[in-house]
């Protein structure tokens, strides 16, 4: 088998082939704002504390974030370790100060996230703009504007997923024929972002399959014509397993990105450097047993999602 940190360096290639083509298909709903109403209900937020660091560090894949972004100063970007009850690791979070979310909107809405489902994410980061978006890249989920909803941090984080938890043979599983074949069982997708390719397809698709494990009477209980999309929820309920579900303790985590000074990349007086914080900061207050540290450093292409009607 080969490794996939080898293999998905050749995701940005899948733009050309029939995986990436548009579906052609209906769309069940214009978007999934419908769904975002019970998540907020449904998917419990997890206890958290954060501190945030002295000036003059930054995570190395923060900073790469921000000189992608090009519309916030490093030295404006403010770096956070959040404590989960759920994790003993915490992790560390970046956020641009005149980010449109809060860094308590960011732990809240992460926080929400199934722990097996989190678990799968490095860094989340968020910046200033003019429009919603967000993107994922290698193992980090970036958002721009107002992005505090609940459909875009699972959109986001199951991209990540999708590359590093149910890979075949090193390939994303919206990659396979497998997830295409099943797709084209439904005479719908779930919505008109999904018709997109079949990576939007998967992600979108992930919502409902949450929706339905999570929501008392699942997903027929907000849609009639669930039926349309059956069988592509049942099989992403199916490959994802129990990290849909809500509940337990973290079993593997990424190591951190390499801390870096901001005098590498900014011009930083010395004297507003403050202590370097602690490579793999832990949270002293979790009963949670140590997650499996990752060998690996994730590497993957972006995926950039333009734009979400239901954050508008």
């Amino acid at each position: 088998m080969p490794s996939i940190f080898a293999t998905l360096n050749f995701v940005a290639t899948y733009l050309a082939t029939s995986a990436f083509a548009d579906l052609g298909k209906p769309a069940l709903r214009p978007d999934l704002s419908y769904l975002d109403g019970p998540f907020w209900r449904y998917l419990t937020p997890t206890h958290a504390t954060w501190d945030q660091w002295g000036n003059g560090w930054i995570p190395q894949s923060c900073a790469d974030e921000v000189n992608r972004n090009h519309k916030c100063a490093i030295t404006n970007v403010q770096v956070f370790n959040v404590h989960y009850d759920d994790c003993s690791k915490a992790w560390v979070m970046c956020r641009c100060n005149n980010a449109e979310m809060s860094i308590l909107n960011m732990v809240d809405a992460f926080g929400r996230l199934p722990v097996r489902y989190r678990q799968w994410i490095r860094h989340a980061v968020a910046f200033s703009d003019g429009t919603t978006s967000a993107y994922a890249v290698n193992a980090e989920i970036v958002f721009h504007k107002n992005a505090y909803v609940p459909t875009l941090w699972i959109h986001e984080s199951t991209h990540i997923l999708d590359a590093y938890a149910i890979p075949v043979n090193g390939v994303p599983y919206s990659h396979t024929q497998t997830w295409l074949d099943t797709i084209n069982q439904d005479p719908k997708v779930p919505d008109n972002y999904a018709n997109s390719n079949s990576a939007e397809d998967f992600a979108q698709v992930a919502n409902v399959a949450l929706f339905d494990k999570l929501v008392p009477n699942g997903f027929g209980s907000v849609e009639p014509n669930w039926n349309q999309i059956f069988h592509q929820y049942a099989t992403a309920q199916w490959v994802m397993g129990d990290r849909l579900f809500q509940g337990g303790t973290c079993t593997r985590r990424w190591p951190d990105s390499n801390i870096i000074s901001m005098t590498k990349v900014a011009n930083v007086a010395a004297g507003k450097i403050g202590a370097k914080p602690a490579y793999m900061p832990t949270n002293n207050n979790t009963n949670a047993p140590p997650p499996l540290i990752a060998k690996e450093t994730p590497s993957m292409e972006i995926i950039r999602d333009t734009h979400f009607a239901q954050a508008d």
